[in-house]
């Protein structure tokens, strides 16, 4: 499949099919505030955060199960979701500069991370990805503009990347 230019397919490329569509705009169950970041739990359901900061989840098939919100949201909401490969829920807490670490329930079991530049600190953190060794990393944009990356205990391993637009910025 090539790649689309603009809304109308060229000749030879092929177009994703929605397969299933779940959810409309709204504060309600099921319903969503500009969804910021989505992932899936082991068990096949499914987790999306939105921008009223609530972690919603639903079946695999978009049935609403359940939702948590965020402890603090009135200075910014999240903007990453990610589940690690044990089942916990990290939420990338951009505005408050910090990870959050929810059971799947919702319950909190911890967070790391706090205003900075300098090692294990954050300024905007966007995402978490899990490596195949336990390693975590977060990804920041808003001054510090790298990678930093834990270890499954949550301690500073060491960070890469900066502002810029050269080879490992």
């Amino acid at each position: 499949a090539g790649l689309l230019s603009g809304c109308k397919p060229q000749s030879g490329q092929t177009v994703p099919k929605t397969i299933e569509l779940f959810g409309k705009t709204g504060r309600g169950h099921g319903e969503f505030v500009y969804p910021r970041a989505i992932d899936m739990l082991s068990d096949g359901c499914v987790i999306v955060v939105d921008k009223t900061a609530r972690i919603q989840r639903f079946t695999k098939d978009g049935i609403f199960c359940s939702e948590f919100q965020m402890p603090e949201f009135e200075v910014g909401k999240p903007t990453g979701v990610s589940v690690s490969p044990d089942g916990r829920i990290f939420v990338a807490d951009t505005h408050y500069h910090r990870v959050m670490i929810f059971d799947a329930d919702g319950k909190i079991l911890g967070q790391f991370g706090q205003y900075g530049k300098e090692d294990g600190q954050f300024i905007y953190p966007t995402d978490v990805a899990f490596g195949p060794d336990g390693r975590i990393y977060v990804s920041e944009y808003g001054g510090n503009d790298r990678i930093s990356v834990f270890d499954s205990q949550y301690r500073f391993l060491f960070a890469f990347g900066s502002m810029g637009e050269q080879s490992n910025q």
